[in-house]
């Protein structure tokens, strides 16, 4: 059995949350949304990139599929990698530029 947890305070959008508009279907709910840069090999050259991801309530992004169009977060589209639910009731949307 999954553990559900109050997030309110973590999800807080005057605090450490942004809002996400998501489509399909439309709906906006409020996640920590992570833009780190990485480094990425490609043969023998490297390229620096960024890693974006949310983490949110599973509840909000269990519908959410690779490839679909997910939603603006900042002013950015981007698109869903994968849905990552870690158990407790949270997830991490790994996101396409």
């Amino acid at each position: 059995m999954a553990m559900q947890e109050d997030f309110t305070d973590f999800l807080d959008i005057e605090e450490f949350a942004v809002k996400v508009q998501a489509e399909n279907p439309a709906r906006t709910f409020a996640a920590i949304f992570d833009n780190q840069g990485t480094l990425t090999t490609i043969g023998s050259v490297e390229l620096e990139t960024t890693a974006p991801t949310l983490t949110c309530r599973y509840s909000d992004v269990q519908d959410f599929a690779r490839g679909e169009t997910l939603c603006t977060v900042q002013g950015k589209v981007f698109d869903v990698d994968r849905v990552e639910p870690d158990g407790t009731g949270m997830a991490m949307v790994i996101l396409i530029p």
